[in-house]
């Protein structure tokens, strides 16, 4: 009853904020990197900060340091992206702001035993936060990778490492439930979730990321979010060995590629890139343990060969 009573606020919610932002004009205007074809009101993952708050307030009596730490970067990330999803800022200010966060939430890793590990939750959370957003630029496509990420994260606290992660659980199910009402209004193209929502799920996907890292030992949980990590991460790096501004946007990650050039429809995209991220994942549970890691490089190989079989093939070459 609970679920369905959130679902039917942040329903309402999002309603309401879309006649906020189509009468005060807050949306993406079309330009040569869109995916869209019309003005499209943005901002709407503004549900995801709200159910964040709503969270912290309901549960503000047992939450630790570590959560409110959470909670915090989490919000200040959000009013940032929401700033600049009106008046955007320029890339260098969101890059800063990004690693400071995410450097001051995991600031207690932040000694000569584990400086190491402490970094490269800097990169790669940095990295993640931008490869989620990324992924906001077609239809369905942030809103179905979410609830697969949110879901597997959610799977992966309740069946390994039930005790003392309850809060993380319902964490999880309040996100789902918020992109849920966002895919009711996405779906149509009514509206973009915008840097607000991509942006904070990526800062909570990379929360929850390091707390099931820390609790199985195992960084093998990478692989949940490894599709868009992949695409992310290969495109970002042709386009620095090419020369070009790896911080400006443009239209040449793979999913982009499929629905301009292979003119594929948006969900069907959309839906492709979340169903292979469940495939992965499932078969991750199904596999021992001691097999995890083996089948993350078994993994990563396959994707570079479809990756690069995607990005070589004539329809790819049909625009540029």
């Amino acid at each position: 009853m609970n679920i369905i009573l959130c679902l039917i606020i942040f329903i309402a919610t999002e309603w309401a904020f879309l006649r906020i932002a189509k009468a005060r004009k807050i949306g993406a205007p079309v330009t040569e990197r869109s995916s869209h074809t019309q003005f499209t009101p943005t901002c709407g993952g503004i549900i995801v900060p709200i159910a964040l708050i709503a969270f912290g307030a309901w549960h503000y009596e047992v939450l630790d340091t570590t959560w409110w730490l959470c909670i915090a970067g989490a919000l200040v990330l959000a009013a940032v992206s929401f700033y600049d999803d009106i008046k955007p800022l320029s890339p260098g200010i969101r890059l800063f702001i990004q690693v400071a966060v995410v450097a001051g939430v995991y600031q207690q890793l932040c000694y000569p035993q584990a400086f190491h590990i402490y970094l490269l939750i800097i990169i790669l959370g940095v990295g993640t936060i931008n490869t989620i957003n990324f992924i906001d630029g077609i239809t369905g496509m942030l809103g179905f990778y979410t609830i697969v990420l949110f879901g597997t994260f959610a799977y992966t606290l309740y069946t390994y490492i039930p005790a003392g992660n309850e809060l993380y659980i319902q964490l999880c199910i309040l996100v789902i439930l918020s992109m849920v009402s966002f895919l009711v209004f996405n779906i149509p193209d009514r509206i973009f979730a915008g840097d607000v929502g991509a942006i904070t799920i990526g800062f909570l996907a990379v929360c929850m990321c390091v707390h099931i890292t820390i609790q199985t030992h195992n960084a093998s949980s990478i692989i949940f979010f490894i599709v868009s990590l992949f695409d992310a991460g290969f495109t970002t790096l042709q386009r620095l060995f090419a020369g070009k501004n790896i911080l400006l946007p443009h239209r040449e990650f793979i999913y982009e590629i499929l629905t301009s050039r292979w003119h594929l429809p948006h969900v069907v995209v959309s839906l492709s890139y979340a169903l292979l991220q469940l495939l992965i994942n499932a078969l991750y549970f199904l596999i021992p343990a001691q097999q995890h890691w083996t089948y993350l490089i078994a993994t990563c190989i396959l994707l570079t060969f479809a990756y690069f079989a995607i990005r070589q093939s004539p329809k790819s070459r049909l625009d540029e």
